[in-house]
């Protein structure tokens, strides 16, 4: 008898978790979420090819405004091409369009103000995006395993939660990788600048870098490495960490498989936590083939602290090597005098330090 209870119950709750929706109209399903306003939700089929999000609707003889979109509404819908945001909505949910692997258009209205933590995470398709100016916040990992090389940071941004790009990588033989290559920064924007090569976005007042890449050259006025800043940054190899920098947050490092030198200018080891070259498995990886430069005479220190001891090999550094510069080309280059840190002549750069016209520089 209870089973039979218990078998009656479920079928009459499965459908209302199904519809966990108001309405819907043309196709797109909507939550109510005031007296005459909406937002854009999930139904019980998946979106598919080019959506328009319009900015009222109406139903059953009321018309509702169009404000926002839902957590994600749109996740992991797979044949879901390009979509439409009409002026007046104002915001993007956490996750809103995660995994929507075939989406390569998204048009944003100047009324948006947020844009939720991974709202186009694994957005593996989309290439390019105009961020419009009137937006107010990104949040973290917005962007991640996409494939935006470039991104530009409107003037009127307040708030970034921390990394939100990272670029998609080669899985197998013939694939193409995608990196993140140009960040930029509205010039007119208070709270966010770029560094001279635009390949960092740096918090103005406290000098937290809240976004890089693998060609990042991190600017003296760095006091922060942010949380996620360079999430899954295959590309970068080598980095420098200037001296004033003071803290590393969480996973600022992790998934950067590909690091096998990194340069810390700073006398007293920076703050950090145990996760910021990611999870156990993937930071053991990193650690044992990163070798960890620091100044002479503070290895001890680092030795003896939580985060930094883990480092398989950490070696201390002369002053002349802690003036060195970080090129950001790969290519070789028509340097005329070229030596290694022994002073030897060489015929061309390699990775590493080297002594070029009579600069220090690191080769990636």
């Amino acid at each position: 008898m209870n089973k039979k209870i218990i078998f009656v119950f479920v079928l009459l709750v499965l459908p209302l978790s199904i519809l966990a929706f108001d309405f819907e109209e043309g196709g797109i399903y909507y939550d109510i979420t005031g007296d005459k306003t909406v937002s854009v939700t999930k139904g019980d089929k998946k979106y598919a090819g080019s959506i328009v999000l319009p900015a009222t609707v109406s139903h059953e003889g009321t018309s509702y405004a169009v404000t926002s979109v839902s957590e994600r509404a749109f996740e992991m819908c797979g044949q879901l091409l390009s979509v439409t945001l009409q002026d007046g909505i104002g915001s993007i949910g956490e996750g809103a369009f995660a995994s929507c692997t075939a989406l390569t258009e998204v048009n944003l209205p100047s009324s948006i103000r947020t844009i939720g933590q991974e709202a186009f995470y694994a957005t593996e398709a989309l290439e390019e995006i105009l961020l419009p100016e009137g937006l107010e916040h990104l949040g973290a990992g917005v962007f991640h395993y996409s494939c935006l090389s470039d991104v530009v940071v409107p003037s009127t941004v307040t708030k970034i939660d921390g990394g939100f790009m990272s670029g998609k990588y080669a899985s197998s033989a013939g694939e193409p990788s995608f990196y993140v290559k140009s960040l930029q920064v509205a010039k007119n924007n208070p709270n966010y600048h770029s560094n001279t090569e635009q390949t960092a976005i740096i918090e103005t007042s406290t000098g937290r870098l809240v976004q890089g890449c693998g060609s990042t050259v991190v600017p003296e006025e760095v006091k922060v490495i942010g949380n996620h800043a360079f999430f899954n940054c295959k590309s970068l190899e080598t980095t420098l960490l200037p001296t004033g920098v003071e803290e590393i947050e969480s996973k600022a490092f992790a998934g950067c498989a590909s690091l096998r030198t990194l340069y810390c200018r700073a006398t007293v080891p920076p703050a950090c936590t145990t996760n910021m070259f990611g999870l156990s498995r993937d930071a053991s990886q990193i650690l044992s083939n990163c070798t960890l430069y620091v100044p002479t005479g503070c290895r001890e220190a680092y030795e003896g602290h939580e985060c930094w001891k883990r480092f398989k090999e950490i070696v201390e550094m002369d002053a002349d090597v802690m003036g060195i510069e970080l090129s950001v080309n790969t290519d070789q280059q028509p340097f005329r005098h070229i030596y290694d840190l022994q002073g030897r002549h060489m015929t061309a750069t390699k990775h590493g330090v080297n002594i070029v016209d009579n600069r220090k520089i690191v080769i990636k």
